[in-house]
């Protein structure tokens, strides 16, 4: 069980399930609350990725939801496997949000090519496959933010009727959604169901890594119209220190970064140092439906003082082409360019 601090006005449920071991055939059986098998990053603590937010890809994947599923690995620790049946929306607390449709499959499959010097040299490769009715006939991509780009944003102020949690950059409005008027015969019938085939690597040379996923994601629409959206991103990582990126063969995940040297008395600048580099491209426009393009490449460092402080400051020039007015149709392209600053402390224990 865990619970979020951070939501405004109260606390917020994350994650909370319970695991049945040893189960014959299956593994392990995960009932409840919890991360669907989505991409190497997703499923990776945001408290251990090398950047302050996920990338964009993050707008596609359900994330946390209510359902039922089985993961195991091999012994060998070469391969793993996840599937999962869930809710397709709900509030923080496990309400249902939905009433017709709203069910989701995805399956993740991963190996690890290899894994040498105690997790120094790692070459990890993984699959996922996810087919998603939306509840009512109704997506909209962007709607709750998605990290596009990859650092929240807020406009106005808590309270008043200006605030905004959660801004996307790229945002398909309801150009998705059941907007059909029978008497007029005008409006969107909205989304039968959508997919999205997802491909994923992680390299880890020493200090060295990389890591790349990308997404596409055909949208069946009730009027006929197949969308096809798409993105990714790659990234690189060095450690000034020496250190390397710790890989979870069993989970296929990364896992917390362990300095060589804390910092502390007598060491003052311990710890470790990793510059960070990553490349980050999405586009929700696509057979008439204008939800945007964004590329936006980040530039960072991480100071990990010990295994459970990090400071990370992370620049983030963003080049958007999007509607001016999301989901009216007929709004020109409008080509913008902006530049985004963050720097994060964080303590987890």
């Amino acid at each position: 069980f865990q619970f979020d601090l951070g939501g405004f006005g109260r606390p917020s449920i994350t994650d909370m399930y319970m695991d049945i071991k040893d189960v014959p055939l299956l593994g392990k059986v995960r009932i409840g609350q919890y991360k669907q098998p989505f991409s190497l990053e997703e499923l990776t603590s945001f408290r251990f990725n090398p950047f302050m937010d996920r990338s964009s890809l993050f707008i596609f994947h359900p994330f946390r939801r209510t359902g039922v599923g089985f993961y195991d690995w091999t012994d060998d620790g070469r391969w793993t496997w996840y599937v999962s049946a869930f809710r397709g929306f709900h509030d923080f607390y496990g309400n249902d949000l939905t009433d017709t449709g709203g069910y989701g499959f995805a399956a993740r499959g991963t190996h690890c090519f290899y894994y040498e010097n105690d997790g120094a040299d790692v070459w990890h490769f993984g699959g996922v496959y996810s087919l998603i009715d939306p509840s009512g006939g109704n997506i909209q991509f962007g709607k709750f933010g998605g990290n596009a780009p990859e650092l929240g944003l807020l406009q106005g102020q808590f309270g008043t009727a200006r605030f905004k949690q959660d801004q996307s950059m790229v945002n398909t409005g309801k150009q998705l959604t059941n907007t059909y008027d029978p008497k007029t015969g005008k409006g969107n019938r909205g989304t039968a169901y959508y997919q999205d085939f997802h491909l994923e690597t992680a390299i880890v040379r020493g200090p060295f890594s990389f890591q790349a996923e990308g997404d596409i994601v055909p949208v069946s629409m009730n009027d006929g119209r197949t969308p096809i959206f798409a993105g990714g991103y790659l990234f690189m990582t060095y450690f000034l220190t020496g250190e390397h990126r710790t890989y979870d063969r069993n989970l296929a995940l990364f896992d917390r970064i362990k300095p060589n040297i804390n910092s502390g008395k007598g060491h003052p600048f311990g710890g470790a140092w990793e510059l960070t580099a990553r490349l980050n491209y999405i586009t929700l426009d696509s057979q008439g439906v204008k939800g945007g393009t964004l590329i936006d490449p980040t530039f960072g460092f991480n100071w990990y003082m010990n295994p459970f402080t990090k400071l990370t400051f992370n620049y983030i020039p963003v080049y958007l082409n999007s509607p001016e007015k999301y989901g009216d149709g007929k709004s020109p392209s409008v080509r913008s360019q902006a530049n985004a600053w963050g720097l994060q402390a964080q303590v987890d224990f």
